[in-house]
């Protein structure tokens, strides 16, 4: 039972044992029982008083979480949206570029490494071989094509490869294709000897 139900019942009881004893011919003893009763009753109210009080208080307070949690529900939802804008704003430029020339030989076989790319500025080495984007496997060029493709130009991905018996992790910024691959490819084919 809560405490303001107590509060009222203890109210309650010593109402009725003040409208009893007051209808019972009133006695000098009588007198003294009311009296008493009406400092409880005075004590019950304040009792009361300081509940409702604190009620009121724990109220407000719910009412500012209230109000912390919609705010930040707010923001929340404008984060999300500006993310959305910024990826839809990211899809125009093109399709994501890692800058490489490549071959199937056993996995992605690195054959060359575009000057200035994004693969060049994180040290991928022509001759290696890249086994992993972002801890998902890949063994051939269409493997790798697929999974860059899920990516955007400015996203980071890892990208492990190995070369002879070193085996090594970067992390790679990716480019925006260029217009001379269509902006379709990800990777670049070998040059035309």
């Amino acid at each position: 039972m809560s405490r303001r139900l107590r509060l009222y019942a203890a109210f309650m009881s010593v109402f009725v044992y003040v409208v009893v004893a007051s209808g019972c011919g009133g006695t000098a003893a009588s007198s003294g029982a009311a009296q008493s009763t009406e400092a409880q009753l005075t004590q019950t109210q304040q009792q009361l008083d300081k509940a409702n009080a604190t009620i009121a208080e724990l109220t407000k307070q719910l009412e500012k979480a209230n109000a912390t949690i919609a705010e930040l529900t707010k923001q929340l939802a404008n984060t999300q949206n500006d993310l959305a804008t910024l990826r839809a704003n990211l899809a125009t430029l093109g399709k994501a570029y890692l800058g490489i020339y490549r071959r199937d030989d056993q996995g992605v076989y690195v054959t060359g490494v575009v000057q200035d790319s994004p693969a060049s500025r994180a040290g991928i080495p022509s001759g290696c071989r890249i086994t992993h984007i972002n801890g998902r496997q890949v063994m051939t060029v269409a493997e790798l094509t697929e999974v860059l493709s899920e990516y955007l130009p400015a996203e980071n991905v890892s990208v492990t490869f190995t070369m002879g018996t070193l085996t090594r992790t970067v992390a790679v910024t990716l480019g925006v294709a260029p217009k001379e691959t269509g902006g379709i490819l990800q990777l670049l084919r070998e040059p035309s000897q």
